[in-house]
């Protein structure tokens, strides 16, 4: 009998990796059972964490006790203002308070390994990553730490009241999506030692209206600058080698200089700008998909004498080029290039031209 009864309380409490369950207003996922029970905050529980909220060290269910290691949830938590997090927390997914609108403060135990925070941001141990700054936090100017290198993924992400933003010497990385959607911001003082600004960075800010990028980048990555559409000015240093897709799509600046180290423009980089005229430098061997497509006042293009292929729809939709050179490099004109180019009237193309593809030129 004793033997049946205590099979029978094994198998009642016997849980595996991956169960899930809920604990007042969290819900959780075991991750480990050996050498230690482990489990991970995968959303809520039986209601939306708000106000002052503290992250327990521990949990109990069916009669274990299990430490708390990791956060994957707390997006979109509409009600939350101050979050603690624990010593217990080894790992937090990257977006984790994302939409946390009312969020003003976080605090992290002194004792934790991974994680710090200071003036209620979260950061790396070392301070080096700031990984979030609170979506409610009311300040209008924020002058980044000179302890921090990198500006961590959507760290400052659909902050509705900053409006200026300084950029200290220590700062390296600005991670993907690190300001986007924060659409007050007006002006960005950055230093020149930024190499490396992320895909879509800066994209949503409506209000920013200037930017001068640092000497140092390089790469302008993906979608950096998509849909800033106050952007009037734009300062692209000289050793600028690539700008990718879409990473002024939508911006206001009637001209922009493109240096000769640039090799690569994306496709769609500079669709529905306000571009007034563009001088493709010699560097650029091929012009993109899309990549001034829709253009409407786009009056005049210099291609440079390296550009080998026009691809489609570069030029779509340019109504307004009334002055068009082609660099004698250029083997092909595709599809839709220059389609609905109204104004267009004249046109000579160089010997070097080979193919030029339905509907190019077409109206």
């Amino acid at each position: 009998m004793l033997l049946c009864l205590l099979v029978g309380e094994t198998i009642v409490n016997a849980q595996s990796i991956g169960e899930t369950f809920i604990v007042g207003k969290l819900k959780y996922k075991i991750s480990s059972l050996s050498p230690t029970k482990e489990v991970k905050i995968i959303g809520k529980g039986t209601g939306e964490p708000s106000g002052d909220f503290a992250v327990p060290a521990t949990v109990d269910n069916n009669g274990q006790t299990y430490s708390v290691t990791a956060i994957e949830y707390f997006k979109y938590a509409k009600s939350l203002v101050k979050i603690s997090i624990p010593a217990s927390i080894k790992s937090i997914k990257r977006g984790s308070f994302e939409g946390c609108e009312a969020l003003t403060t976080i605090t992290v135990d002194s004792g934790n390994t991974e994680y710090a925070s200071e003036d209620g941001m979260l950061f790396s141990k070392d301070k080096k990553t700031l990984l979030k700054y609170p979506e409610g936090k009311n300040a209008s100017t924020f002058n980044i730490p000179n302890h921090v290198e990198t500006i961590g993924y959507k760290a400052f992400i659909s902050n509705q009241h900053i409006t200026s933003i300084n950029i200290p010497n220590s700062v390296k990385t600005i991670g993907e999506e690190a300001f986007r959607y924060c659409k007050e911001l007006v002006s960005v003082n950055m230093s020149n030692s930024v190499t490396t600004i992320g895909e879509s960075a800066f994209s949503l800010c409506y209000k920013l209206a200037a930017m001068d990028l640092p000497d140092s980048l390089k790469v302008i990555e993906k979608g950096a600058f998509d849909r800033c559409t106050s952007l009037k000015s734009i300062d692209i240093p000289d050793h600028l080698t690539t700008i990718k897709e879409y990473a002024f799509a939508s911006c206001s600046f009637s001209s922009i200089n493109l240096p000769n180290t640039v090799k690569k423009i994306g496709g769609a980089a500079f669709t529905k700008n306000a571009l007034t005229s563009i001088t493709i430098p010699d560097s650029v061997e091929t012009i993109e998909g899309a990549t001034f497509s829709e253009c409407e006042k786009l009056t005049t293009v210099k291609i440079g004498k390296s550009v080998k292929k026009i691809s489609e729809l570069a030029f779509k939709d340019c109504y307004a080029i009334t002055s068009l050179t082609i660099g004698n490099s250029v083997g092909s004109i595709e599809s839709q290039a220059f389609q609905a180019c109204y104004n267009l009237t004249t046109l000579k193309t160089p010997n070097s031209v080979q193919t030029i593809k339905n509907h190019a030129f077409s109206y």
